[in-house]
């Protein structure tokens, strides 16, 4: 007759399974040899904590016991060789649970021993994918578009990243017989999407719009292309945190070329900047006059040395209390009035105080809202003996 205290001690099937997953993988492992239904439970096993594979002992040990891993982690100090692609089945295919993916900065050699297209078409849980620094990696940005589960993906310098955003970022539901075939995001819980360095990725701003939880966009320095007058207006973007725009492919990234584009570059930027609790949420973050627009002129000294006197082509940005707005300046003293978004609170003391302190400096172009022309600025410089 068997001892009924042995038997309610032992821990069976999924208990069991649950219990080993609060355990570090290290422990896990030990564990295992307690018996052979708890190495089984362990092979059953959900581990939740990130693993860093430093050596081809530690991957090969991790993927034989611990097959159900969620989150890896190799870098440029990874001592691992992954697998001979002519192997029937390469043996991180056997973790096929994975969730969470980070290769960083790591040698040609070891990302490479994996056809990458293969591997993220093996991982469909994955919902976290980071190849910062792995510059000679050749793939195609359209090799995520199955992944459904992605929240996050950072592939910062990716050098070798081809493709369009447009095949990662649309649905195109063909079937239908209207030449105008509908458009949706195949990531609606996409938060962060870094691809800044990838300068071989194309793509138009606008496109980023489908995704309603977007946090951060990193598109600096690739061939994202975009126009800030147009394409974020009120509604877009609404999650949006902030964002890294390329100043040679983004009108208004950093320069505009008319004084009268300011304003809707303007009220693009602060609506990202309102609704943002980071300190930087944009970058570049000044914008400044191009001096190759027409509007652009300068004082014959300001070749010898700068003063408030420069005329003011760089705009900044101006918060009083709760209210935003922008001013043209030329970040030496010299400033025209303010640009102010929507109307002033009502009944709200502390702004009072607080605008009637603000206007009460009265700089050079203070009488400008925008800036003087080259005419205005003559007859200026002659009126003040300049």
């Amino acid at each position: 007759m068997e001892d009924p205290l042995a038997v309610n001690n032992v821990l069976h099937g999924d208990l069991l399974c649950s219990t080993l997953r609060y355990l570090e993988y290290k422990d896990a492992l030990i564990v295992r040899l307690v018996a052979s239904s708890w190495k089984d439970a362990v092979m059953e096993t959900l581990v939740e904590e990130q693993v860093y594979v430093k050596t081809q002992k530690t991957l090969q040990g991790l993927c034989l016991c611990l097959p159900n891993l969620l989150s890896l982690l190799f870098d440029q100090k990874s001592e691992v060789m992954l697998e001979n692609r002519e192997e029937e089945e390469p043996m991180l295919y056997r973790c096929s649970k994975i969730q969470h993916f980070q290769c960083l900065h790591t040698t040609p050699s070891l990302i490479e021993s994996y056809d990458i297209r293969q591997l993220l078409a093996h991982w469909q849980n994955l919902q976290s994918l980071n190849l910062h620094g792995n510059e000679d990696l050749e793939w195609n940005i359209s090799d995520l578009a199955s992944l459904r589960h992605l929240k996050d993906i950072r592939c910062i310098n990716n050098r070798c990243l081809h493709g369009d955003t447009q095949d990662l970022l649309l649905r195109h539901d063909r079937g239908s017989e209207n030449k105008n075939y509908s458009q949706t995001s195949i990531f609606q819980n996409l938060s962060v999407l870094d691809m800044s360095g990838c300068i071989q990725v194309t793509g138009k701003l606008r496109d980023f719009r489908k995704l309603p939880n977007l946090i951060w966009l990193g598109i600096n320095r690739t061939q994202v292309r975009g126009d800030l007058r147009h394409d974020i207006i009120p509604g877009d973007f609404v999650a949006l945190q902030g964002i890294g725009l390329c100043s040679q492919a983004v009108y208004g990234a950093n320069q505009i070329q008319s004084v009268q584009d300011a304003d809707s570059v303007m009220r693009a930027r602060l609506q990202i900047m309102q609704q943002s609790t980071w300190e930087s949420p944009i970058f570049p973050l000044m914008v400044h006059l191009s001096p190759d627009s027409p509007d652009h002129h300068v004082r014959i000294e300001q070749m010898l040395y700068r003063s408030e006197r420069d005329p003011p082509f760089n705009i900044e940005i101006v918060v009083v209390g709760t209210r935003w707005g922008w001013r043209w300046s030329n970040y030496l003293g010299g400033f025209c009035e303010t640009h102010w978004l929507g109307d002033p609170p009502r009944d709200c003391e502390d702004y009072n105080k607080e605008i009637i302190e603000f206007e009460r400096e009265q700089p050079l172009f203070y009488q400008f809202l925008d800036p003087p022309t080259r005419e205005q600025y003559q007859a200026l410089c002659r009126e003040w003996c300049w």
